[in-house]
């Protein structure tokens, strides 16, 4: 998979030639972590010219609880409608709770889970960004959700998927902090994503 450079055609050239006349199709979405952070990444990807970014934050969502929300028909009419050509996907600390309720078998039942959405949102082989979330407040919730997304690179490695570690530009030593230089980065339920803290991933995916 191409890596993520500050020109959008310098690190899907790979995929093929896009301009403002043929633009990128990108979809970025996942659970209410993706509000902010998608919104600043589609604002970003929009402003090049040369793409055109589908954003969709569906709060309290998970791979899990398919009664609540069904990722996997979502995600089919996504590329039935859009035909995204990459996504960035967040996803997992709605999920967190499986590691409480089947300590021994959820890391292989997650990645089933995993399996299922990636073979939508890749099925030719368009590049899939699994965005790892940041460190959460809340001492149980986040050491879940840190098994969750252990489970998730593993998936990532082995399927040749890359992943984008939010905590590197969010929670600073592994470490929830709700601020970083004085600017408010978490809000205060100590879960979600500030639009400062959202503008600090996209820039980051922009410049990686």
């Amino acid at each position: 998979n191409p890596s993520i450079k500050s020109d959008p055609t310098n690190y899907l050239s790979s995929l093929r030639t896009f301009d403002k006349i043929n633009p990128l199709r990108v979809y970025i979405g996942g659970d209410s972590l993706a509000s902010t952070f998608g919104s600043e990444l589609a604002t970003s990807l929009a402003a090049t010219g040369k793409v055109i970014p589908s954003w969709d934050s569906r709060p309290s969502s998970g791979l899990i609880n398919e009664n609540f929300f069904n990722w996997n028909q979502h995600a089919e009419a996504i590329s039935t409608k859009y035909k995204p050509e990459l996504t960035f996907f967040i996803i997992g600390t709605n999920d967190a709770s499986i590691v409480k309720l089947d300590p021994t078998g959820y890391a292989a039942s997650y990645k089933e889970k995993l399996s299922e959405i990636a073979r939508i949102f890749s099925a030719n082989g368009e590049p899939l960004y699994f965005v790892l979330a940041p460190n959460m407040q809340e001492k149980t919730l986040n050491e879940n959700l840190l098994k969750l997304n252990t489970v998730i690179q593993e998936f990532a490695n082995e399927n040749s998927y890359e992943t984008i570690n939010s905590a590197a530009i969010l929670s600073p030593g592994n470490v929830f902090v709700p601020s970083l230089n004085n600017v408010s980065v978490r809000t205060d339920d100590g879960v979600h994503i500030t639009n400062a803290g959202g503008k600090l991933i996209s820039e980051f995916i922009m410049t990686k």
